[in-house]
C-alpha cells in the first residue's frame, strides 16, 4: 500500500489537536506569567506601605503613599506591555508608550523623597527594585548591566542626598546599620529583577516552543501534500501517457482497422475509469500496488506500443512496505521509458538476494543525456527508495538505459502474509 496518506483537518486531525492544545498551553502560560508578575508587584507595593516609619512627617507619608501606589499601578500595567513584547505582539500606543519612563521617575522620585526624611526609611527603595526589574524585562541583555548599575547608583546617591536634604548628623552605629541595609538592599535589587528575569525567560521559551510546534505542523502537511502530489503524480502520470500512447494508435488504425481502433478505444476507457478508481483510492488512502500486477501491466503497456519487452520477475514473496516501493519503481520506470526513450526491445528484472532486492529496467532507445536527466518522477522515486534504506542509479551506455532500484529487506517465509 502506498505510504501517502491524505491530510484531513478537523476535529478529530493530530495535528489540529496538538495545535489547539499548544494554543491553550500558551493562553495559560501568558495569563499565569501575567498575574505572577501582578502579585510580585503589588506584595512589595503593600511591604513598602507597612514598613513605612510611623514617625515620618504626615504630608511626607501622604505623598510617598500616593507615589507607592502610583508606581505599583505603572508596573502592573507594564505587565501587560511585557507579556505583549515576549509574545512579539505589536504594543499599543497611547498610554503605554510612556509606560518605562512614567515608571523610572515614579519609583525614584519615591525613593529620593523617603530617603531625604528626617528619620531616612530604607523601605522606600523597595519600589526601586520592582521599577528594576520591570525594566530589565524590557531591555536587551547588553542594556541590563546598565539597568542594574544605574540603580545601585540611585540607590547608593539617594542615601547621600537623603543625609545632606535632611541635615542629619553622621552617627558610626547608625551609618553601619545603613551599610548593612544597603548590602542587603543591593542583593535584594539584584535578587528580585532577576527572579522577573527568569520569569519572562520561561514565558520566552514556551513561546519558541510553540511556535516550534506551529513550524512542525506546518512542515507536516506540506510533507503530506508533497507525498500526495508523489502518489497522483505515480498514477496519473503513467495513465496518461497510455492514453496518450493508445489514443494515437487509434488514430492510426481508424480507417485500415476500424475493429482494432474500437478494441483501443475501450482499452482508453477501461485505463480511465481505471485512473479515476486509482484517484479516489489514493484520497480515501485504500490504494494498493504489487509488484506482479505492475510488471504485467507494464509489459502489456509496452508490448501495445510495439516495444518487445521481457519479464523475470521473482516469485518470492516481498514484504509490503518493499512490494509497494518496487511496483512504483516498476511504473515510474515504464512511464519515463515511454516519455523519453524511442526503444525495441525492454526487459524488467526483479531478483531477491541476500542483502535485499534488485529492480533492473533496461531499454535500448535512450535518446543521448535527455532520458538521463533525473526527471520529477525519478526525484520522487528517489526518495521514496531512500525512505526504505534502499538506492537508485541509472546510466547509459551504447545506447542502453539502465535504471537500478536496490532496496534492503528479506524475504518472508512460504505461508506468511505478503502482497
Amino acid at each position: 500500500m502506498s505510504d501517502v496518506s491524505s491530510t484531513r483537518l478537523g476535529p478529530t486531525d493530530p495535528a489540529a489537536n496538538a495545535a489547539a492544545r499548544g494554543a491553550t498551553d500558551l493562553a495559560r502560560g501568558r495569563r499565569y506569567t501575567g498575574w505572577s508578575l501582578w502579585f510580585v508587584n503589588i506584595s512589595f507595593g503593600l511591604m513598602q506601605l507597612i514598613l513605612a516609619d510611623p514617625e515620618t512627617e504626615p504630608w511626607r507619608m501622604i505623598l510617598l503613599s500616593a507615589l507607592t501606589i502610583l508606581t505599583t499601578a505603572l508596573a502592573c500595567a507594564l505587565v501587560s506591555r511585557v507579556v505583549r513584547e515576549v509574545a512579539s505582539e505589536p504594543v499599543p500606543g497611547g498610554i503605554l508608550r510612556p509606560l518605562p519612563l512614567a515608571l523610572t521617575v515614579s519609583a525614584v522620585a519615591t525613593w529620593l523623597i523617603g530617603a531625604s526624611s528626617p528619620t531616612g526609611s530604607w523601605n522606600w527603595a523597595i519600589t526601586l527594585t520592582v521599577a528594576t526589574g520591570m525594566l530589565l524585562c524590557l531591555v536587551s541583555v547588553s542594556a541590563r548591566a546598565w539597568v542594574f548599575l544605574g540603580s545601585l547608583v540611585l540607590l547608593a546617591g539617594g542615601y547621600l542626598f537623603g543625609l545632606l536634604a535632611a541635615h542629619r548628623p553622621l552617627d558610626i552605629q547608625a551609618t553601619l546599620s545603613d551599610i548593612t541595609l544597603f548590602v542587603l538592599l543591593a542583593l535584594g535589587l539584584v535578587l528580585l529583577p532577576l527572579t522577573y528575569a527568569s520569569v519572562i525567560w520561561s514565558l520566552r521559551i514556551l513561546e519558541r516552543m510553540d511556535r516550534a510546534r506551529a513550524m512542525a505542523s506546518e512542515l507536516a502537511i506540506a510533507r503530506e501534500r508533497l507525498r500526495f502530489a508523489t502518489d497522483l503524480h505515480d498514477i496519473q502520470g503513467h495513465n496518461l501517457q497510455v492514453i496518450a500512447l493508445k489514443s494515437e494508435l487509434a488514430e492510426r488504425l481508424l480507417e485500415r482497422d476500424p475493429a482494432g481502433a474500437a478494441a483501443e478505444l475501450s482499452a482508453i476507457r477501461a485505463i480511465s475509469r481505471a485512473a479515476l478508481e486509482d484517484t479516489r483510492a489514493v484520497v480515501n488512502n485504500y490504494r494498493t500496488v504489487t509488484v506482479a500486477v505492475e510488471a504485467r501491466g507494464a509489459a502489456s503497456v509496452l508490448a501495445s506500443a510495439g516495444i518487445d519487452c521481457t519479464l523475470e520477475i521473482t516469485d518470492a514473496p516481498i514484504p509490503t512496505e518493499i512490494g509497494t516501493v518496487l511496483a512504483l519503481a516498476i511504473r515510474e520506470a515504464t512511464t519515463n521509458l515511454l516519455r523519453h526513450a524511442r526503444p525495441t526491445r525492454a526487459r524488467i528484472t526483479l531478483a531477491a538476494g541476500t542483502g535485499g532486492f534488485d529492480l533492473t529496467v533496461e531499454n535500448d532507445g535512450a535518446l543521448g543525456r535527455r532520458q538521463n536527466a533525473a526527471g520529477t518522477g525519478l526525484a520522487g522515486l528517489g526518495e521514496r527508495v531512500h525512505a526504505v534504506g534502499g538506492s537508485v542509479r541509472h546510466s547509459r551506455e551504447s545506447g542502453i538505459f539502465t535504471l537500478t532500484v536496490h532496496v534492503p529487506g528479506s524475504v518472508i517465509p512460504r505461508g506468511s502474509s505478503h502482497e
